[in-house]
C-alpha cells in the first residue's frame, strides 16, 4: 500500500512541476520588441492575473477543457499565447503599437484569412493590413502598429523588421516601469497625452515640459475589487508648483463630522478646503466668474463661499440620473454673510432670479422654474433640492454606511463613490437601456481616492469575488 502511495505521490509531484512550467514558465519573446525611444509602454501579465484571480487548480482545468472544446468547435484558435507577457508601446513618432506571443502561428495566419483578411510574405515575416492598422508576424510574435497611411506603409514596414529583430537592449521607459504586483502595469510620458486633453486638465501648467511628466498605472485586482492606481512622477519645477498648489487648495479630509444627509445616495463626494482660497480660483473660469456675479446680484454668495472651512459633503440621488436630487453640506468658520439676509427676500427679482425667507437661517432661491434651498443647519451651511423641513434629506443612513464613509475619505484631498447598482436602476427608470443591466449585477460602486495632485486610485468593487464575476463574464 505505501509502495502506492509513494508512486501516486510522485506522480502528483510531476503533474504539478508540469503544470508550473506550462502556466508560469513561459519565456518573453516580446519584450525586446520594445523600442529603446519609446515614449509609453503597457505590460499585461498574466502570471499576476492568474495568482491575484485565486484560481483554484479545477477552475484551471475547466478552464482549459473550455478552451479545447471551443478550439474543437472553431476548428482552430487564434494560436494566440495568452500566458506570455504582452506589451503596448508607443513609439517616438506616437505611432501605437502592440506585441504579442504566439503559441501557434499557423492557427494565427489561418484565422487572419477566415476574416478575408490577405497575408503576404516579405522581409522574412508575413504581413497584413486591414484600414490604417498594419500587423506582422513570424512563429514566435507578433506586432501590429496604427494608425499608418497607405503612403507611410513602406516606411513603417522597415521600422517593424528592425523592432521585430532586435536583440537584448535597454529601453529607458521600461527600465523604469514600477516594479509591483500589477496585472496591467503602465509608464507613460504626457506628451503622448493628446494636447486638448492636457490643457483641460492642466490649463494653467503651460511652462512645463511635459516630456519630463511621467503617468505611472497598475492595475491589481483584489478580494471583492479592482484596483488602478495611478501616480505622477516628475522634478519638473513648473509641475511640482503647480501640484504644491493644488494640495494647498484642497486640504486633507477629516470626515469626523461628516453629515448624515441623503439616504443611499448616487454620488457621494468629499472635500476640504478653505473658502477664501477656492473664491478667486472659481473666479479664473469664465463661466464660473459669470454666474458668480449674477447670484451675488441676488444673494451674498461670495461670503458664503469664504466662510466654508472644512469637509464639503456633496451627494447625489433620486429616481432621474439625468435631473437628480441633490444635498450639499458644508462646515463653515462664521456666519457672518447672514448679516444682510433680509435685503434678499425684498420680493424683486434679479435676472430672472428671487429668494425668499423660509426662516431666520432657511432660503430658497427661485431661478429659471427651479428652487434651490439653503441656509444654516446644526452650523452646516447648506444646498438642496429639496426643503431640509421635509426632512427628505435628513433620512438616518445606517451607522455602518456613515462608518464607511468616513473611514474611506479621511486624509484623502477627494473622496468620491458611486453607487452603480443605484445608478443603473436610475438610468433604466427612464426608459434606457443599457444593454449591461445582466452582466454589472455583480459591481457594486467605483470609489476615486485622491491622496494628493500626484497620486489617485480608482477602486471597482464587487458583491462577489473578481474570480467568479470574471468567470461568469466569460461564459
Amino acid at each position: 500500500m505505501r509502495k502506492y502511495l509513494i508512486i501516486i505521490a510522485l506522480i502528483l509531484i510531476a503533474v504539478a512541476i508540469g503544470a508550473y512550467f506550462f502556466l508560469f514558465g513561459k519565456k518573453d519573446v516580446c519584450r525586446n520588441v520594445v523600442p529603446e525611444d519609446a515614449r509609453a509602454v503597457l505590460v499585461i501579465d498574466a502570471k499576476q492575473a492568474l495568482g491575484q484571480l485565486d484560481f483554484s487548480v479545477s477552475d484551471i482545468f475547466k478552464a482549459l477543457k473550455h478552451h479545447q472544446r471551443q478550439k474543437e468547435e472553431d476548428k482552430s484558435g487564434w494560436g494566440i499565447d495568452m500566458l506570455a507577457p504582452m506589451y503596448g508601446f508607443v513609439s517616438s513618432d506616437n505611432y501605437v503599437c502592440g506585441v504579442f506571443a504566439l503559441s501557434n502561428a499557423v492557427d494565427f495566419e489561418a484565422k487572419l484569412k477566415a476574416e478575408e483578411i490577405k497575408i503576404e510574405s516579405q522581409r522574412g515575416f508575413k504581413w497584413a493590413s486591414k484600414g490604417e492598422i498594419l500587423l506582422c508576424f513570424d512563429n514566435r510574435k507578433a506586432l501590429i502598429m496604427g494608425p499608418v497611411i497607405m503612403g507611410q506603409a513602406d516606411a513603417m514596414r522597415g521600422r517593424m523588421v528592425e523592432w521585430m529583430t532586435q536583440r537584448s537592449h535597454k529601453v529607458p521607459i521600461l527600465a523604469n516601469l514600477k516594479k509591483d504586483d500589477g496585472v496591467i502595469n503602465l509608464r507613460s510620458t504626457l506628451a503622448v497625452v493628446p494636447p486638448s486633453f492636457t490643457s483641460q486638465l492642466f490649463g494653467s501648467l503651460n511652462d512645463a515640459n511635459l516630456n519630463d511628466i511621467f503617468l505611472n498605472a497598475s492595475l491589481r485586482i483584489k478580494e471583492r475589487s479592482f484596483l488602478l492606481s495611478t501616480e505622477l512622477e516628475s522634478e519638473d519645477e513648473e509641475f511640482t508648483n503647480y501640484a504644491s498648489e493644488y494640495d494647498k487648495l484642497l486640504r486633507p479630509i477629516d470626515g469626523s463630522k461628516l453629515p448624515a444627509s441623503m439616504e443611499e445616495p448616487t454620488l457621494r463626494a468629499v472635500f476640504n478646503v478653505d473658502g477664501e482660497k477656492v473664491l478667486p480660483k472659481l473666479r479664473e473660469n469664465f463661466l464660473l466668474r459669470t454666474i458668480l456675479v449674477g447670484l451675488n446680484m441676488c444673494v451674498d454668495l461670495d461670503m458664503m463661499i469664504k466662510a466654508i472651512d472644512g469637509d464639503v459633503l456633496v451627494e447625489l440621488g433620486g429616481q432621474n440620473v439625468f435631473s437628480p436630487d441633490f444635498a450639499a453640506n458644508a462646515q463653515i468658520r462664521n456666519q457672518d454673510f447672514l448679516r444682510n439676509s433680509k435685503d434678499w427676500c425684498s420680493g424683486s427679482s434679479t435676472f430672472g432670479s428671487s429668494c425668499q425667507a423660509l426662516g431666520e437661517k432657511d432660503f430658497v432661491l427661485q431661478y429659471a422654474g427651479s428652487q434651490f434651498f439653503f441656509g444654516v443647519l446644526d452650523d452646516l451651511l447648506y444646498l438642496s433640492s429639496d426643503d431640509v423641513k421635509t426632512h427628505r434629506f435628513s433620512a438616518p443612513q445606517s451607522e455602518d454606511e456613515i462608518s464607511r464613509v468616513r473611514e474611506q475619505a479621511h486624509g484623502k484631498r477627494i473622496y468620491v463613490s458611486v453607487n452603480l447598482a443605484r445608478m443603473l436602476d436610475s438610468i433604466s427608470a427612464v426608459g434606457t437601456n443599457t444593454g449591461f443591466e445582466k452582466e454589472t449585477t455583480s459591481l457594486d460602486r467605483v470609489n476615486v481616492s485622491v491622496t494628493d495632485f500626484r497620486h489617485i486610485e480608482y477602486e471597482l468593487t464587487t458583491t462577489e469575488r473578481p474570480t467568479d464575476f470574471i468567470k461568469r463574464l466569460l461564459k
